[in-house]
């Protein structure tokens, strides 16, 4: 009896670690979370400049973006969207303050894909 005791004991144990360890991986495997596609994200507006550490998230159905570009815009990094004129964010980062051959790409614009590697470019130009 002490036997059966101890292999139903055991058989739990290695059922209850198994069961620890694909806690983790199902959530960083999560695909239920619904992120903001590229092509549907706004930026916040409000009375104050938006500061480098702001992230937009208003989603919208009514643009289709192709490509952000990062670019200066007075004295400032901008965001633009596809080839608008205008920006649609604003980032609290003065382009003066970095290296020339940084100052350079931000004149000519960088042309971007993808929402995340938007957010990386700013995050560098920002420190």
């Amino acid at each position: 009896m002490k036997k059966e005791w101890t292999v139903i004991l055991s058989t739990c144990v290695i059922v209850l670690i198994l069961l620890l360890i694909q806690i983790p991986i199902r959530l960083r495997n999560n695909t239920n979370v619904p992120q903001p596609s590229s092509s549907n994200v706004l930026s916040n507006s409000t009375a104050n400049e938006t500061s480098s550490q702001e992230t937009s998230g208003i989603i919208t159905m009514a643009s289709k973006i192709d490509k952000y570009i990062v670019k200066e815009y007075n004295g400032r990094i901008g965001l633009f969207y596809n080839d608008e004129t205008k920006p649609r964010e604003v980032y609290d980062s003065d382009v003066s303050t970095l290296p020339e051959k940084d100052q350079e790409e931000l004149k000519k614009g960088i042309v971007i894909k993808d929402r995340n590697s938007v957010h990386k470019i700013i995050e560098d130009y920002g420190s």
